[in-house]
């Protein structure tokens, strides 16, 4: 029973033995990436915080995410995990990660530590490392949105600030309006000022022209009294001589009269100068009275200081009361010189009234040397005075025009903080539009570019990628096998089907029959275990058995002619067009000869056409790969009928 059924056995095991290939491969791998919550990965947390910690966020996030199968554990555990290959790697959250984010002043970067144990297994390192690196992404990301949104919190604060020195500019506007409203009545009050000085200016200058008419009346009266004090003593030598009076007394009336004389033009000028005096000293002290701020200009308080003083010390009382005691004098003099006259015939009497007249010439003498010493000092002070006021009245004429220069230039002043007002206002409504525009900015800058995935032929698992390779490989294999079972039986059990058949044609088909029924079985066992969809079911199966056709028909023209060699050139093929089909890796990413042999070899089309028939693309791309796959398959049979059919002749032959 079990010989009955062996050959099918036999041909069945051929025709599972490449599904049995594939289907585990592919079974194996295809999804790894969907099982990596499994992996486990140590997870050291170092972070010096007490509360709202971004590392115990992160550790969360993490866990959610279940991406790998964290462990939070310490660092000594971690290392001996590593060691222990109970982690494929440790994840080490550094001290400073938390202050990193909070910090405002000092921005420094923060560290995740990944240590992979690469021994263990590299493609768990290079996924692990993947993983950490979209962790790393995502944490600048958070960082970016923080330290935009603190920095669009302090821009929006600006145009409050800017307020604020907006209305310290409104008060400064306010400030320097009044104040060149008082720097213009200033300079009206200077130019009034100006105006009644250089009146008053003026009577000083009569003043002093008085003074010195003062001193020179003063200096004729002293020459009048020196001649009446000579008279005076001459007639006193001459007394005894009575013959000698009425010269001398003659001599004595013309002194005399001329005194008076001299006197009286005195007495009316110098009471008309001190009175003038006076007044000019009265406008003085009156002026620095209503305004009492000019006492800060020098030469005002000089003068100042020299009026009150001679209002106030009674320097002019003085000169008054020695005056009336000039005229006084004079007087007592007349008197005297009037008894003496009438008292002329008698020598007591000229003597007695001699006396009298000397008396009053001392006196007259002693109020002539205080009146000089006080005209001496009034026109001391007129003239300090008359200085003064000349340096008053030009440092008047410069004030008002400095007054003028100064209300214009704050007239200027003024405009122009109304202006920077203005302009300030304008700029802060244009800050206002402008910083409305960074509402949501943080939102932006976490992800200011959004990668948009449209895929062109997407596969939904890992393995669908893989596929087209495994079951070209499985494909060809499949036909090695038929070539190894079928064709090199030595119980030759299979007639038609081994090396001696003398129907080559036949054998032929056969083998293509197997080939289809293991393409055929291959396609659907792979479909109803990987469980995967296929994006054109007739190009799905059409594929598998066009491939499997086309490699087995190389496979056949190498053993069939080439024999054990056909055997080594058939597995050397295989392994040449594993690495060169792009199978796995971009065609791009190995060396020149792989580049040069893709175009020549058939498992690049086997590859592309089972990819195409998953997502079913380009027609034209399908019908080129189906169109190189066909012409081999053709090549490849003609060759193997002209070659059997020379064989065939050769052996009728013999």
């Amino acid at each position: 029973m079990i010989k009955k059924y062996k050959k099918v056995i036999i041909i069945l095991g051929i025709i599972i033995l490449p599904l049995i290939y594939s289907v585990f491969y592919l079974k194996a791998f295809w999804n790894p990436y969907g099982n990596l919550n499994d992996i486990p990965v140590a997870l050291v947390n170092l972070d010096k915080c007490e509360e709202n910690c971004k590392s115990t966020e992160l550790i969360d996030t993490l866990k959610e995410k279940n991406t790998f199968d964290f462990d939070v554990v310490s660092e000594d555990e971690a290392e001996k995990g590593l060691v222990n290959k109970d982690y494929y790697a440790i994840v080490k959250i550094s001290e400073d990660f938390t202050s990193s984010f909070e910090s405002d002043e000092d921005y420094h970067s923060t560290e995740i530590t990944y240590r992979p144990n690469k021994k263990t297994n590299y493609l768990a390192s290079q996924i692990i490392g993947s993983a950490v690196s979209e962790v790393e992404s995502t944490l600048n990301s958070e960082v970016n949105k923080e330290i935009t949104k603190n920095l669009t919190d302090n821009l929006k604060k600006v145009p409050e600030e800017t307020n604020k020195v907006k209305e310290g500019m409104i008060t400064l506007n306010d400030g320097t309006l009044k104040l060149n409203n008082g720097s213009t009545n200033l300079y009206n009050g200077l130019n009034e000022l100006a105006s009644g000085y250089k009146d008053f200016n003026q009577g000083i200058n009569t003043l002093k022209e008085g003074s010195t008419k003062l001193e020179s009346s003063y200096q004729a009266f002293d020459e009048a009294l020196t001649t009446v004090s000579n008279s005076t003593n001459e007639f006193t030598e001459k007394a005894k001589a009575l013959d000698q009076i009425p010269s001398v007394s003659n001599e004595i009336a013309s002194g005399i009269d001329s005194i008076s004389t001299n006197l009286s033009s005195y007495e009316s000028f110098n009471n008309q100068a001190l009175d003038d005096a006076s007044t000019v000293y009265q406008l003085i002290i009156n002026y620095v009275n209503a305004n009492p701020d000019s006492l800060n200009d020098p030469n005002i308080n000089n003068a100042y200081q020299v009026a009150n003083g001679y209002l106030n010390t009674g320097t002019f009382n003085t000169l008054k009361d020695n005056l009336n005691s000039l005229v006084s004098a004079q007087n007592n003099l007349n008197h005297n010189y009037q008894t003496f006259n009438s008292n002329l015939a008698s020598t007591s009497e000229v003597n007695s009234s001699l006396n009298s007249l000397n008396n009053a010439l001392t006196s007259l003498s002693t109020s002539s040397g205080q009146i000089e010493g006080a005209i001496s000092e009034i026109d001391n002070g007129i003239s300090e005075i008359n200085n003064n006021s000349n340096t008053i009245n030009n440092a008047l004429n410069q004030s008002k025009d400095g007054a003028l220069t100064l209300s214009n230039g704050l007239n200027t002043l003024d405009n122009s903080v109304r202006t920077s007002v203005n302009t300030l206002d304008e700029e802060i409504s244009k800050t206002d539009e402008s910083l409305n525009k960074l509402d949501g900015i943080e939102e932006y800058a976490k992800q200011p570019v959004k990668v948009n995935e449209q895929d062109y032929g997407e596969y939904n698992e890992y393995g669908i990628f893989f596929a087209p390779y495994f079951m070209s490989l499985s494909l060809w294999v499949g036909g090695v096998l038929i070539m190894m079972g079928l064709y090199y039986d030595p119980d030759n059990r299979f007639k038609i089907l081994g090396r001696n058949s003398n129907h080559k044609a036949l054998r032929l088909l056969f083998y293509n029959i197997i080939a289809i029924l293991q393409a055929l079985i291959l396609g659907f066992v792979l479909k109803l275990a990987l469980g995967f969809t296929v994006a054109n079911t007739f190009l799905y199966y059409g594929s598998c058995i066009l491939v499997s056709m086309t490699f087995l028909a190389i496979i056949m023209f190498l053993f069939f002619n080439f024999k054990d060699v056909g055997r080594f050139l058939a597995l050397v093929l295989l392994i040449i067009q594993l690495t060169a089909c792009a199978g796995t890796f971009p065609i791009e990413t190995t060396p020149t000869f792989f580049k040069i042999i893709n175009p020549f070899i058939p498992m690049t089309y086997s590859v592309n056409l089972f990819r195409e028939s998953f997502v079913n693309l380009n027609t034209d791309f399908i019908w080129s790969n189906i169109g190189v796959l066909l012409l081999v398959f053709v090549i490849f049979t003609i060759l193997i009928l002209i070659t059997g059919y020379f064989k065939q002749k050769k052996q009728d032959v013999k």
